[in-house]
């Protein structure tokens, strides 16, 4: 199959005081059986009130992925100081998580 140029940029995935009470996000992308997708440049936060009485299985993930391959890139470290970091993760027969907060 030919690759996936479909790509995320220069998006903030945050969750708030907003999200519904005693539910639980799972992770600002999902990503599964896809290769090529690029996410460059995007944030991850909760911002939650209550972030610290929350077990980190509650807290949500930045990423999650099973059997894809991603490029992720940032250009900013979490300063805000600019930085030209590159990573490259394939999940293959497991699950892959990557987590941001």
């Amino acid at each position: 199959p030919l690759p996936n140029i479909s790509y995320i940029q220069n998006t903030s995935f945050i969750t708030t005081d907003d999200y519904p009470e005693n539910e639980f996000p799972l992770a600002g992308i999902t990503a599964f059986d896809v290769q090529g997708i690029g996410i460059r440049n995007c944030v991850f936060e909760n911002q939650r009130s209550d972030l610290s009485s929350l077990l980190y299985s509650q807290r949500g993930s930045g990423i999650q992925s099973t059997d894809a391959a991603l490029t992720i890139r940032s250009f900013t470290n979490f300063l805000g100081a600019p930085t030209a970091g590159t990573s490259s993760q394939t999940s293959r027969d497991k699950l892959f998580q990557f987590t941001l907060t």
